[in-house]
């Protein structure tokens, strides 16, 4: 049985809460009560290229007991006022007894990353609301604690630099010759972007991307990730257009593109989804020379099917 202790930190409107941490892992316990557990709080780095810092996003893991089912549920961020909603989720979906989200990814500020690079943990306070289907409203407060291996790893997906020129064996998309534009990875994740002769990540008119991630700790249903990421595209881009073309419990195939949106110029995307036994796997082929001819669309599907995930 765990040894624990507890501490108190004041939040931006409830007052002090009271955590508990497993004094043997130094790891915050999940906070629970009779209906619900936190039981993941994952913070995962999206690199950029083209940016100085790379994106990051949180994973949030519920589990529910005794069969309650959420109508709705909330996650702000406490640590310091105002409060900040980070997620809200008004028709959860559970996998088994599971509740699974991510949140958008954003980039990280200049008063974050200089937190990051001065203190030797982050603190985080998450608060989770949720309301019922019988309509009882309950709030958990969640402590969460950015350590050292992650902080260096996420100062290490700012400040890599992408292999440009690299080979890339064993990728055959097309008779064209593709090269590494940048790769990098985490203990979570990796990811690989592909370019053409001639062009740059920073630059490119076709671009070709492999990410690995690995969810195992909370798997993130596939019909709820494309969910997610439909709302992500169309709120900043209302007239995008979204099309799934193949969707089933391990995998998914789905194609969005627009016309140029919030200074972004046209673009043409198609990415597959898969479910591996290490967690999600991810093949893209974006392309900014819009329209699409329909025949090189449907000459793009099985072209993207046939490549690998480990």
């Amino acid at each position: 049985m765990a040894d624990v202790r507890q501490i108190k930190l004041p939040t931006a409107e409830d007052g002090e809460v009271v955590y508990q941490v497993d004094t043997l892992t130094k790891k915050p316990m999940g906070a629970q009560d009779d209906r619900a557990e936190v039981v993941n709080i994952a913070l995962s780095v999206m690199p950029k290229p083209s940016a100085a810092r790379p994106e990051v996003f949180f994973v949030y893991g519920i589990k529910f007991k005794g069969g309650a089912m959420p109508r709705s549920i909330a996650v702000y961020a406490e640590e310091r006022k105002p409060l900040t909603l980070e997620l809200k989720d008004a028709a959860p979906a559970l996998r088994g007894d599971t509740y699974t989200a991510m949140v958008a990814p954003r980039n990280m500020d200049e008063a974050a990353w200089q937190r990051i690079a001065s203190e030797p943990a982050m603190i985080l306070q998450k608060k989770f609301v949720i309301t019922y289907a019988d309509g009882e409203e309950r709030t958990l407060h969640q402590l969460a604690v950015l350590t050292n291996p992650l902080r260096l790893a996420l100062q290490a997906g700012a400040a890599a630099k992408p292999p440009v020129g690299a080979p890339a064996p064993g990728i055959e998309f097309d008779t064209r010759t593709w090269t590494v534009g940048f790769d990098h990875g985490t203990r979570r994740e990796h990811i690989t972007e592909y370019v053409l002769p001639g062009q740059a990540v920073d630059s490119w008119r076709e671009l070709l991307t492999h990410q690995d991630l690995d969810d195992a700790d909370a798997p993130i249903r596939l019909d709820t990730l494309l969910t997610r990421m439909k709302d992500l595209h169309t709120r900043d881009c209302p007239s995008l257009a979204w099309q799934i073309l193949r969707q089933a419990d391990s995998e998914a195939v789905y194609q969005w593109s627009h016309d140029g949106c919030r200074g972004n110029p046209a673009q043409y995307e198609i990415v597959r989804l898969t479910r591996t036994g290490k967690g999600l796997c991810r093949w893209a082929y974006a392309s900014k020379g819009v329209p699409i001819a329909n025949g090189r669309k449907d000459a793009l599907r099985p072209m993207l099917d046939k490549l690998a995930c480990e």
